[in-house]
């Protein structure tokens, strides 16, 4: 009885040997591995580990990078649209301002067409209105605002509205005048000037055509 005591003590220890070797780390011959090859072994596991790691990161970088680019080129997007509307709108409040003024500007001109009597006023008052009107057109100038038309400007049907033809005398018995053979197609009288806003135009001058039959 004692023996088998012995015995069943000694299959205990082997079986234990036996687990001991069955769950060491093995190489890939299936021998127990050495100090020096658990230490690659584990170097290379952690490599990878790290190496996982390193990609999940990377990837992680680059969506956020991307969704940085798309919000940053969605912001530029907006900062130029806004500086366009913002343009335009100044644009039309500038044009509607200009279209307010130009009764008051049409006066002007029409008062001062009529040299005789626009001379004949009191030369302090005269002088006075045309230093505020000269101080008014040279802001309006510095604006981008362009009056034109002009006696003697050849006609051009995109700036210029035609309200009335004048023929172009005939050659008298005298002969030809030259400066008469010349007015064809140019602005013989200017009815309202115009207007243009940074090379626009925001208003065709309204003019008397010389015309030649």
């Amino acid at each position: 009885m004692k023996n088998t005591n012995i015995k069943d003590e000694e299959l205990d220890n082997n079986q234990e040997e036996n687990n001991d070797v069955i769950f060491e780390e093995l190489n890939a011959e299936g021998e127990v591995m050495s100090e020096k090859e658990k230490a690659k072994y584990n170097k290379s596991a952690l490599e990878e580990k790290y190496k996982e790691k390193i990609e999940k990161l990377e990837k992680e970088r680059d969506e956020y990078l991307g969704g940085w680019q798309r919000a940053l080129s969605d912001y530029k997007n907006l900062s130029k649209n806004t500086q366009e509307e913002k343009k335009i709108w100044g644009d039309m409040a500038v044009k509607s301002f200009i279209e307010d003024l130009f009764p008051m500007l049409d006066t002007y001109d029409a008062a001062r067409s009529n040299v005789k009597v626009w001379e004949s006023v009191d030369t302090n008052w005269r002088m006075g209105i045309e230093y505020i009107f000269d101080i008014f057109k040279n802001k309006l100038s510095e604006r981008g605002i362009e009056k034109f038309g002009n006696v003697g400007d050849e006609y051009d049907a995109n700036l210029y509205e035609a309200v009335e033809n004048i023929e172009v005398p005939q050659a008298s018995e005298g002969g030809v005048n030259p400066d008469d053979q010349n007015k064809n197609h140019k602005v013989a009288q200017v009815i309202a000037s115009g207007y243009k806003y940074n090379g626009k135009l925001l208003r065709a001058a309204k003019v008397k055509v010389w015309v030649k039959v």
